[in-house]
């Protein structure tokens, strides 16, 4: 009974990680906390460590067969899954935001690629996909032998773009988390509430 209601404090111990991974990602290319996507992010976090504590509340209850405990915790979970969605649907929105800030803060960065390990660390992850790229795409060459090369095969992200998918796909990851963990917190609402229907009968019980 108990394990089942320390469910939510793995999933706000995920969410803490995954937010700050994208924070390490927004921080790297200069994007300060004041942007919506920084905001988002940081409002992850956020809920990650309510979330964190609301499942300590949990556990408590249930090892203490208390009901009010439960209920409150019941409660919060429900609040704190319309957060979840709610942020799941922005970070989908928001992602659209990136290519303009990429476009803003790109040229700076490049200025600190030696005095900066995380700036170096992040374009040379962009180069080395980019250069995968180029490796997959000759094979193809090779393999198939065309007459004609077809033209997409040297159609090659540049840096920018790269940057983009990477930052797109840390929005894209962080929303597909937030809804799992939402689905998740749900499960453990509807537990809650069969835990408290059993202490209920527990209690009718003894007391006839």
């Amino acid at each position: 009974m108990c394990s089942s209601l320390i469910v939510p404090k793995a999933c706000g111990i995920g969410l803490i990680c995954v937010g700050s991974l994208a924070e390490s990602s927004l921080q790297t290319i200069g994007q300060n906390d004041q942007s919506q996507i920084g905001g988002m992010v940081i409002a992850v976090i956020t809920m990650g460590c309510i979330i964190l504590l609301t499942g300590f509340l949990g556990f408590c209850g249930a090892f203490l067969k208390n009901a009010c405990m439960l209920v409150f915790y019941g409660i919060l979970l429900g609040i704190l899954t319309a957060g979840l969605l709610a942020s799941g649907i922005a970070g989908l929105i928001l992602r659209q935001e990136v290519p303009s800030m990429i476009s803003k803060n790109l040229l700076p960065i490049y200025s600190e690629y030696e005095s900066n390990q995380e700036v170096k660390k992040l374009i040379d992850i962009v180069q080395f996909k980019k250069l995968v790229n180029l490796l997959r795409s000759l094979l193809l060459v090779v393999r198939f032998l065309e007459p004609q090369t077809p033209s997409f095969v040297f159609k090659f992200q540049s840096c920018e773009e790269a940057l983009e998918n990477f930052l797109q796909g840390n929005l894209v990851g962080i929303a597909i988390a937030l809804f799992v963990i939402a689905f998740i917190q749900v499960m453990s609402m509807v537990f809650a509430a069969c835990v408290i229907r059993a202490i209920h009968n527990i209690n009718r019980n003894l007391s006839s």
